[in-house]
């Protein structure tokens, strides 16, 4: 079912996207996180965490299936038009990018699963109350990731792309793109590995005192994973898709083994949570420096070349 909402948002996604229509995504990418993680945390204040979790994911992308369409209302004759006029060079593209969903849809499966593997595991190896604190740590570092990478990343992208077909350098773009990205992002992760604890005590009450403890040590990582995920369609920008789609099974697979093994040392969750973030602070910064190679190797062949 959820597949359904999925696929559909990815459908009026692409239609906006080939409209250009930029500020219609990022609003509407700001309206389904605003969405999920209210779901998510009246569901999870109710004692439902699992189905605030689904009612979340499948409203929100409901209301940015609608929204799209609603500012897309007044082109989509002419979009339908112009795809019809232009389908040869559709039919081009995806002859060249057939291999993009194989490669794509598999390794994002892959790289969400090892995502959500602290949750996972954190409820098969500690208590019911330990890993609904984690639950709600999490939820909270969602809305602003959410928020500031989608947008950034769909910024990142169009400088992108619109700079390689006009053989222009990537790695300045990537280089500031990633820059104004961290400065929205070290405010927020600053605050909550401050003051964590006691902004989780305050809003949610005294027993959420180790949640807050958790989004601390989350919030590290953030301040890494943000930056980087925002200019990780870079990849698709110089078409190393091959190359993205390993990164991500690699670092999958280190995730959750490292994980598994660390059950063996006796860890407290909280102990167990800081690991998790200082292993993916790592991690992404093997992805970006992967990142910076693909840019700077594209400008070397490409710029000079047409230059």
């Amino acid at each position: 079912g959820l597949s359904l909402f999925i696929a559909g948002y990815n459908a009026v996604y692409d239609l906006a996207n080939y409209n250009k229509t930029y500020k219609l995504i990022a609003a509407s990418s700001v309206a389904m996180a605003l969405v999920r993680v209210a779901f998510s945390i009246l569901f999870f204040l109710g004692g439902a965490k699992s189905l605030g979790l689904l009612f979340g994911f499948a409203i929100s992308r409901s209301i940015g299936i609608f929204h799209i369409l609603v500012g897309l209302r007044h082109r989509l004759r002419d979009s339908v038009r112009r795809f019809w006029q232009a389908k040869s060079d559709v039919l081009y593209f995806m002859r060249r990018f057939k291999a993009f969903p194989l490669i794509n849809a598999p390794t994002a499966i892959i790289h969400n699963l090892s995502l959500h593997a602290p949750v996972f595991i954190v409820a098969a190896a500690f208590s019911v109350e330990e890993t609904g604190q984690l639950g709600l740590a999490l939820m909270v570092i969602g809305l602003p990731a959410t928020l500031i990478s989608k947008g950034a990343s769909d910024l990142f992208f169009q400088r992108a792309t619109a700079a390689k077909l006009s053989a222009r350098p990537l790695t300045p773009i990537l280089v500031k793109i990633l820059g104004l990205t961290a400065v929205m992002v070290l405010p927020v992760a600053v605050i909550l590995i401050i003051f964590g604890p006691v902004l989780f005590q305050w809003v949610f009450g005294n027993n959420w005192y180790l949640a807050g403890e958790m989004a601390r040590w989350l919030a590290v990582a953030m301040a890494f994973h943000l930056p980087v995920v925002s200019v990780l369609t870079i990849f698709e920008a110089t078409e190393e898709l091959g190359l993205f789609g390993w990164l991500r099974i690699a670092y999958a697979l280190l995730v959750i083994v490292a994980l598994i093994y660390l059950l063996n040392f006796g860890l407290t969750v909280t102990q167990f949570i800081a690991i998790y973030a200082i292993l993916k602070s790592f991690l992404y910064l093997v992805f970006l420096g992967f990142a910076l190679r693909s840019a700077v190797r594209h400008d070397r062949v490409n710029v000079t070349t047409t230059g």
